[in-house]
């Protein structure tokens, strides 16, 4: 409960990405290496950001890669944190699901749906809801937990 409480906490600055992939015109994707193991492509180069804050009397530092269309229609955004401890088996559906909740009221946006998913044998959560601060905006999120590491 304690960690469920934290990550819905915690993670209420982290947004999901509105685009599904590349288009034709994001060819020439930039790969971005958060650490040695794990990697993501944005078609430009993202603006790296880096959040500490304190929940429930625990430091968690939030690193967040976003890169906005030249339209202004689209926001591509990455985030990664580490995690006080791994959740466990029966603790990984609620930290999932408190983080896509906590993505979407961040916003200002409500969650819609939301379905299991995963990143090789990693549990993860794909997330659909809205979001205000675009007219009729949407945003698509994909959360997973690897280890005490969560990933969005």
């Amino acid at each position: 409960m304690r960690l469920r409480r934290l990550v819905a906490l915690g993670l209420f600055v982290a947004f999901g990405s509105l685009a599904a992939g590349p288009t034709e015109q994001d060819k020439k994707w930039k790969k971005v290496r958060i650490d040695d193991d794990i990697s993501f492509a944005m078609p430009e180069e993202p603006q790296a950001t880096e959040k500490e804050q304190e929940e429930l009397g625990i430091k968690l530092k939030l690193k967040i890669w976003a890169y906005e269309t030249p339209d202004r229609k689209g926001v591509y955004m990455v985030a990664a944190n580490k995690l006080p401890v791994a959740p466990t088996a029966d603790q990984v559906a609620d930290v999932l699901e408190g983080a896509a909740k906590g993505q979407f009221q961040g916003m200002g946006g409500t969650l819609v749906k939301s379905k299991e998913i995963k990143l090789g044998k990693n549990p993860g959560l794909e997330s659909d809801g809205t979001v205000p601060i675009v007219t009729n905006g949407t945003a698509k999120s994909r959360i997973f937990v690897v280890g005490n590491s969560m990933y969005q």
